[in-house]
């Protein structure tokens, strides 16, 4: 067998600029990546600076095409691969160019006005919007972009689910003030422009295998499931649990609401408070226990990321297939 040998000083030098400009740009191009990607994945900082740095792939992505066409590697000798190559890169920058350079010109945004504030306790603030012109068309569990054009807000837009069903003309969006730009959103008044854009996402019941399901959100993570059991009374031969996870009572903004809508479906839905102030946090364990066993069951949840980790690692060592586990996350 052939002995290889490491060199480390060797190696490290294939990371370090030369004068070769074709090599450089690949170098640059991949230090580029590396530390975006630790930034985004890693070190999580705020939302406008993490915004702001995937603005930054466009130029590592121009550094990438000019190493490949530059480079005399086998991209140059071998006119498929090269081609791949540039094409992988194009549609890249071509992305870019839509969604960062040209989004003010290309991309629709729907102006809605707010109608109606209502605090649900003193976290968690509700919006209603009604559309200033057209209507937005949405599914059930999706998301939107929300830029409030309120002096008192960032001016920056930011990810939210939307709360009501899909067929009313008007939106409606429920925020926790648990942010920099969350925490003033109490402060907003009636009347103020509301630009969205999107809807956005797949998170629905309705783009799974099995009709038994289990839905487990966790707080402000009901949203989505609101927006998608509003629409329970149209669609028969679902067996859902929705296992409303919040500290305690007061916290459960949503669960009248919830109950009034399960009486309408028939038992095709029924609601489970769980209160971690009085059992703990939700496990698989307790999920069978409440809900019986996963066989030919779809599970979707809503929560913080170490909720979803959490809960997706013991769901998977409870013999539930990957994929029938959909998960959506709120990180700002």
């Amino acid at each position: 067998m052939p002995k290889y040998s490491y060199d480390l000083p060797s190696a490290a030098k294939f990371l370090l600029l030369s004068s070769d400009w074709a090599i450089n740009f690949g170098i640059l191009a991949l230090w580029s990546f590396i530390l975006l990607i630790i930034l985004t994945l890693y070190m999580r900082p705020k939302y406008n600076i993490w915004k702001w740095t995937h603005k930054l792939m466009g130029p590592a992505f121009l550094l990438s095409v000019f190493h490949v066409w530059l480079i005399p590697s086998d991209t140059a000798h071998f006119l498929p691969l090269r081609i791949y190559m540039l094409t992988i890169l194009s549609v890249g920058l071509m992305a870019y160019t839509y969604r960062s350079l040209l989004s003010a010109f290309l991309i629709k945004k729907h102006q809605y006005i707010i109608s109606k504030i209502t605090n649900l306790n003193k976290d968690i603030v509700e919006l209603e919007l009604k559309p200033k012109h057209e209507s937005m068309k949405f599914r059930d569990g999706q998301f939107v972009f929300l830029d409030l054009k309120s002096s008192k807000q960032s001016g920056e837009s930011h990810p939210f689910s939307i709360s009501s069903s899909p067929g009313n003309n008007n939106l409606r969006i429920t925020i926790k003030k648990s942010g920099d730009y969350t925490s003033h959103i109490d402060t907003v008044t009636t009347g103020t422009i509301a630009e969205l854009e999107g809807p956005f996402g797949n998170f629905s019941y309705k783009n799974v295998t099995h009709k038994h399901q289990i839905w487990i959100a966790g707080g402000i993570g009901i949203t989505p499931f609101l927006s998608m059991a509003g629409t329970l009374t149209k669609n028969r031969n679902y067996t859902i649990y929705l296992i409303y996870c919040v500290r305690n009572r007061s916290e459960a903004v949503y669960l009248d609401t919830l109950k009034n809508i399960a009486e309408n479906t028939n038992r095709r839905l029924q609601i489970i408070p769980f209160y971690s102030d009085k059992n703990g946090y939700i496990t698989a364990e307790k999920t069978h226990e409440l809900c019986g066993d996963f066989n030919n069951t779809d599970i979707f949840i809503c929560a913080p990321p170490q909720m979803i980790s959490s809960l997706r690692k013991q769901f998977i060592n409870n013999g539930v297939n990957v994929l029938f586990i959909h998960s959506e996350e709120f990180n700002f």
